[in-house]
């Protein structure tokens, strides 16, 4: 995975247990493709594979990098996001 060698970061929750969690990275800039619509259902990994062609489901991180905010803003609801940057 891409994020193994980040740092892992003690977090202490609200209710006082302890979890380990990977630090932040900077997420980084794409050049823009094409914008895609995402139908009811869709996953980032199938998106990649209409977009990049076959084996190319890895490659999905790109298109969550590039909508990051949206996806979060969404609460990770890919469907109900009008319309997604797809980064070359």
């Amino acid at each position: 995975m891409r994020d193994t060698e980040l740092e892992d970061v003690e977090f202490v929750a609200p209710d006082g247990n302890t979890v380990y969690v990977k630090d932040m990275r900077e997420i980084p800039v794409y050049s823009l493709k094409e914008s895609y619509s995402p139908k009811k259902e869709e996953t980032l990994d199938l998106i990649a594979v209409k977009i990049y062609g076959d084996d190319s489901e890895a490659d999905c991180y790109k298109i969550h990098d590039s909508n990051a905010e949206n996806i979060l803003d969404n609460d990770f609801e890919i469907a109900g996001i009008p319309s997604l940057r797809i980064p070359n």
